[in-house]
């Protein structure tokens, strides 16, 4: 009933862009604003996207976002490495051997390079802006960190025993991310 008194509203009071409503009609929609006369206005509203700052209801160490926006912006580096380098960096810092089949190999780094890059700027942003979610954001990055690591030296070791640059720094970043997400269950007295 409710539907059928304000699609009837809408079709009378249409004019010019504005939706004059009675203010009871959208109450809670998520893409409305009221003027003051309490007419509606309809649009999108980005705020959806973009929530307030959390940073205030942070309650751990700053360092643990310190660790955490390290982390992303390594992310965004080696994201952007892995996608606009001609060899993705597989060849070049990685030491690869691209013989074989190049661009295959090329594409999976570009693939790659492509998460790495959308979860450092992630990351980044939850470091800067959204800190009450710095302890998920640096458990994730720490799960991913140890798969790396138990996938590069233990699950499934390159044949020839040559590890990249990054399986080094997954086992670092194991231990840092670590001691960032306990700094992130530390509280301030």
């Amino acid at each position: 009933m409710r539907q059928k008194i304000a699609r009837r509203k809408l079709r009378e009071c249409h004019a010019g862009g504005w939706l004059h409503f009675y203010r009871g009609t959208h109450e809670g929609a998520a893409s409305a604003t009221h003027d003051a006369g309490g007419a509606i206005k309809t649009g999108m509203d980005m705020k959806s996207l973009w929530p307030a700052r959390s940073n205030a209801a942070y309650g751990g160490l700053i360092v643990a976002a310190w660790v955490l926006g390290i982390y992303g912006a390594l992310r965004i580096l080696t994201g952007s490495v892995h996608m606009f380098w001609d060899d993705g960096g597989a060849g070049r810092i990685a030491g690869l051997n691209l013989d074989a089949d190049p661009m295959t190999l090329i594409a999976v780094f570009a693939w790659a390079g492509a998460t790495q890059l959308v979860w450092g700027c992630a990351t980044l942003g939850v470091a800067l802006l959204y800190r009450s979610l710095v302890a998920p954001a640096l458990l994730l990055a720490l799960v991913e960190q140890s798969l790396i690591a138990l996938n590069a030296w233990i699950l499934k070791p390159v044949a020839d025993g040559h590890h990249p640059p990054a399986t080094y720094v997954a086992l670092a970043g194991v231990w840092i991310l670590a001691l960032g997400l306990l700094s992130a269950f530390w509280r301030k007295r």
